[in-house]
């Protein structure tokens, strides 16, 4: 059995996924998102290190960049706008997803992730369908893929395993929060 190279969390956000039908445009528009991940990725270094000294300027830039980023929500008829909020697996290499469309198992897809914690943030990775599994409850789905990320960035995949290492410890907090609040309410009724 292969051993998982990365931590993998049970997880809902929006996402979109499309075939790449062939190398126009999908190439700049991806080398566009690396970019730009890593300009936000610097910007909250820069932040986080401003925040000690000068929180109100650390403030500033954050409405700053949230305000751009509203600027520039996807238009109509984009993948970007036909996301969909779906329950999911993911990890830094891949995702396991229920989806309604049929895709062929070796087919590259761009991927449009939402992800909705800390902020609302857009990445969009491309990735290889490995295997697509029988759903697991009678659904409108066609089946669960398997997907693996491919031609990803370095600082790319950072932020996809800072971002899952944050979800999973924002989940674990809660069911702690959740096992301590039935507790007292047990140790109330006796």
């Amino acid at each position: 059995m292969e051993r998982r190279r990365f931590f993998r969390i049970d997880d809902r956000f929006s996402l979109s996924i499309e075939r790449i039908l062939d190398d126009t445009g999908t190439d700049s528009e991806y080398e566009q998102n690396v970019e730009r991940l890593q300009i936000d990725q610097e910007l909250s270094h820069i932040i986080t290190d401003l925040r000690v000294h000068h929180p109100e300027i650390a403030h500033a830039i954050e409405l700053l960049n949230r305000k751009l980023h509203l600027l520039f929500q996807p238009q109509e008829n984009t993948p970007e706008s036909q996301a969909v909020l779906t329950d999911l697996n993911i990890s830094a290499c891949g995702i396991a997803v229920p989806w309604p469309e049929t895709f062929q198992i070796g087919e590259e897809l761009a991927l449009h992730l939402y992800l909705h914690y800390p902020s609302n943030e857009y990445i969009r990775v491309k990735g290889k369908l490995i295997r697509i599994d029988p759903p697991e409850a009678e659904s409108d789905v066609t089946g669960v893929l398997r997907i693996e990320f491919i031609d990803l960035e370095e600082s790319l995949q950072e932020r996809l395993i800072q971002y899952v290492v944050q979800r999973q410890a924002k989940q674990l907090h809660k069911q702690l929060e959740t096992k301590a609040s039935s507790n007292k309410q047990k140790d109330d009724d006796k």
